[in-house]
């Protein structure tokens, strides 16, 4: 019985293990599933109002000119959690859900917010207070934030894949624009200059934390309207960017691929174990074989016994 019960105990530990490490892959499940549901409704309304609100977007435009004219005075940290500054409220739009994006190169599509504060970045990709709407058009930037991960969720987790060449796509309420990545940088984070407008560039700006699992720098790719990608070629050593000078940083993807084959190959065997354990306890064990002689024993040549 001790050695039952002792087994029963390492078969509950190998569970409790596979749980813990399967349970940030079936988070990120669940906020995948509430991704494509936000994203499913977002395009429904769409759909159901065709030609939508053109004040709404003449509003989105006449923001992006101010914003160009005036200067980005109250630009801030993403992470300094500052709500939008555009007045969401009469737009009759849920959830200040103003489309999503995608991103073929890191697999991810995310609804996209206005305003960066901490409970739309729990929910997805949102557009940094100070910057342009997600609407396009020359002297815009429309700077993108995410989390570097969040709740198993991926997000921008895997920004380091990007490259020069790579597409990221932002759908708003009336088209669908498509961006090239030109370059990438890392900041700091009080290094605003850097995401700032480029006069006559039509550009999105994706931003997150750097190295991951820290938060004391800034990774950010910098992305330029297909059609006009030219102008940011020709800037791409830095000649008419804000882009400042490269700083000294540790690459965060092998940490993260490596995080990826612990939590799954950790899961595989915790679950392989407990599975054999529990196996072990509830199949009846096997019987010894055993000889059983029908009368006297067998008795070989001579009258002797065998």
């Amino acid at each position: 019985m001790k050695k039952q019960g002792l087994r029963i105990i390492a078969a509950l530990l190998f569970l409790a293990g596979a749980i813990i490490f399967a349970y940030p892959l079936g988070e990120s499940a669940v906020m995948e599933y509430r991704d494509r549901s936000t994203i499913k409704t977002f395009n429904e309304a769409k759909k159901e109002k065709e030609n939508y609100d053109r004040e709404l977007r003449t509003q989105f435009e006449e923001y992006n000119r101010e914003l160009c004219e005036k200067g980005q005075d109250d630009l801030s940290d993403a992470w300094n959690y500052e709500d939008g500054t555009f007045d969401y409220d009469n737009t009759g739009l849920a959830e200040e859900v103003v489309g999503y994006i995608t991103v073929p190169a890191m697999d991810i599509e995310l609804p996209l917010y206005i305003g960066a504060d901490e409970k739309n970045l729990t929910q997805g990709a949102a557009v940094l207070a100070g910057t342009s709407m997600p609407v396009g058009g020359e002297n815009t930037n429309c700077v993108i934030a995410a989390h570097r991960g969040y709740r198993g969720a991926a997000m921008f987790r895997d920004i380091e894949l990007l490259k020069p060449g790579d597409q990221v796509k932002i759908a708003n309420l009336w088209d669908t624009l498509e961006y090239k990545v030109i370059s990438t940088a890392i900041i700091y984070p009080d290094d605003l200059d850097a995401i700032k407008i480029i006069p006559g560039e039509d550009m999105v700006t994706l931003v997150t934390c750097h190295p991951y699992t820290k938060n004391y720098q800034r990774y950010v790719v910098y992305c330029c309207r297909q059609g006009t990608e030219e102008a940011g070629v020709k800037s791409e050593t830095g000649k008419g960017w804000n882009v400042p000078v490269q700083l000294e940083y540790e690459l965060s993807q092998p940490l993260i691929e490596t995080e990826k084959i612990l939590h799954i190959g950790g899961t595989v065997l915790l679950a392989a174990g407990s599975f054999f354990l529990i196996l072990n306890l509830f199949l009846p064990a096997k019987k010894k074989k055993r000889r059983y002689y029908h009368g006297r024993r067998r008795k070989g040549y001579g009258g002797k016994d065998r």
